[in-house]
C-alpha cells in the first residue's frame, strides 16, 4: 500500500522508536504524580487508537504517528505502569515482585509468536 521497501521500513520503524524512547522520560513522569488507575484509564485507550490508527492508515505520516502511538504508549508506557505500580504496592518483598513483572513480560514477548500463531494471527 505505501509501497516501502523493507529498509525503508526499517528506517521509519526506528525513527518513530527513537522518537518515542526521547519522549519516555517526559511522559513516563507523569506515573509519579498521577494515580495508577487514571494512568491506565488514559495509556490503554491511546494505544487502542493507535492500533485502530496503525490498521487504517492511508498515508505514510499516520502510520508513522501510529508506530510512534504504539511504542510511546504501548511498549514503554505500560512497562512502566506496570514496573512502577508492583514496585509501590508490594513494599516488603519490592524486588521479587518486579522480578516477576519482569519475567512475566519476557515471558509473553516469547510466546507471543507462537500464541498468535495457534490462534491464526499472524507469526
Amino acid at each position: 500500500m505505501f509501497g516501502l521497501t523493507h529498509r525503508e521500513f526499517g528506517r521509519l520503524y526506528i525513527s518513530a522508536t527513537l522518537a518515542s524512547a526521547l519522549c519516555i522520560p517526559f511522559f513516563g513522569r507523569l506515573i509519579d504524580v498521577v494515580q495508577t488507575q487514571r494512568m491506565v484509564a488514559l495509556v490503554v485507550p491511546i494505544l487502542a487508537g493507535a492500533a485502530l490508527l496503525a490498521g487504517y492508515a492511508s498515508s505514510l505520516p499516520t502510520l508513522i504517528l501510529a508506530i510512534f502511538l504504539l511504542q510511546l504508549f504501548g511498549q514503554s508506557m505500560m512497562t512502566n505502569i506496570a514496573l512502577t505500580s508492583m514496585a509501590r504496592w508490594f513494599v516488603t518483598q519490592r524486588s521479587r515482585a518486579v522480578s516477576l513483572v519482569v519475567l512475566g513480560h519476557q515471558g509473553g514477548e516469547a510466546s507471543k509468536r507462537e500464541v498468535g500463531a495457534e490462534c491464526g494471527v499472524g507469526g
